[in-house]
């Protein structure tokens, strides 16, 4: 089975230039047929498994984005994968961990990026307690992608993070997100899930890939609903 640039743009939920731009670096497997760029699925879906991007030809996942409900944080968190055994010892350390082991879209500058997280540090710290914080640009990066990202990163050993609480941080959530509004959608949603104490305590246990993203799907899902419900109730 092949893909068009287009059919691989919707599936990674990436700009078309995005792809054309990886083709032209060398970042993608493709190859040319009778004039024309195609992608096998089979090399696609071994790629963007070592990358951690989110390949789901047969499940054509929900929209990004529907009307009712904003920005899907579920899909933010697939598209930023999940890392596990970042190291370093204090907050910059592990910043600078993270930036280097993210699954960025290549446009994006890291060492640009590193900079920018550690300017918003110093106006506050994004240790938001229970050992998580939520690090993230003041603004959204020039070149960065179309689609927000959130990237969830285990440390290998908890640190001193500056948190509000001073309790050492263990697992960071790396949101970049396109827009303002965007950020404030998904940072409203991620800050909901994680005033749960169950799942929490689940991070703690550095859960795989598929057992964080099931239990935020499940989460948001309720979310969605509740809101949905309240929305309907109040415009009745």
């Amino acid at each position: 089975m092949h893909f068009t640039i287009d059919e691989v743009s919707r599936l990674l939920r990436l700009p078309v230039s995005t792809v054309q731009r990886w083709i032209r670096q060398g970042h993608i497997p493709v190859y040319k047929h009778e004039g024309h760029y195609v992608f096998l699925k089979k090399d696609l879906r071994r790629w963007a498994r070592s990358h951690n991007i989110v390949f789901a030809p047969a499940a054509q996942e929900a929209a990004v984005k529907s009307p009712a409900q904003g920005y899907r944080l579920l899909l933010a968190m697939k598209q930023g994968g999940v890392l596990w055994g970042i190291r370093g010892n204090d907050a910059s350390e592990v910043l600078q961990a993270v930036v280097e082991a993210a699954p960025l879209d290549p446009s994006i500058d890291r060492d640009e990026l590193f900079v920018r997280l550690l300017d918003r540090e110093e106006l506050s710290t994004t240790g938001i307690g229970h050992g998580v914080a939520i690090p993230h640009p003041r603004s959204p990066l020039q070149n960065g992608s179309a689609e927000p990202s959130i990237t969830t990163c285990f440390l290998e050993s908890p640190v001193d993070y500056g948190a509000i609480d001073a309790v050492p941080v263990f697992v960071l959530f790396l949101m970049l997100s396109p827009s303002p509004k965007i950020h404030l959608t998904l940072l409203a949603k991620l800050s909901h899930l994680l005033r749960d104490s169950a799942f929490v305590d689940l991070l703690r246990r550095r859960p795989s890939a598929n057992d964080v993203l099931s239990r935020v799907d499940e989460m948001e899902t309720r979310l969605d609903k509740l809101r949905d419900s309240s929305a309907a109730g109040n415009a009745s």
